[in-house]
């Protein structure tokens, strides 16, 4: 299942933005990203789809499998929800 739109929790404020990575706190935690969980962060500010973001990741990565990295996309997602990052 994908996720059509995804919003991003108003509350984060950003702490440092550079080449490798994301670091954010939203109230008392901090969260940091790295590499290709940066990416999908960037892709998510953009205001892409959770479908558009695994399309240009499998293409982007063509060598690996698709729908594993569907499913790490969903994992990550999912994460975010949970910390209350992002909102449906």
């Amino acid at each position: 299942m994908f996720y059509s739109l995804l919003n991003i929790n108003k509350d984060i404020i950003y702490v440092d933005r550079s080449e490798t990575g994301i670091v954010m706190m939203i109230g008392d935690t901090i969260s940091v990203f790295a590499d290709v969980e940066a990416l999908i962060w960037e892709m998510l500010e953009q205001g892409r789809t959770q479908k558009q973001i695994v399309d240009s990741l499998c293409n982007e990565y063509s060598d690996e499998n698709c729908e594993e990295i569907s499913k790490d996309v969903s994992s990550f997602i999912a994460s975010l929800l949970e910390a209350n990052l992002i909102s449906l």
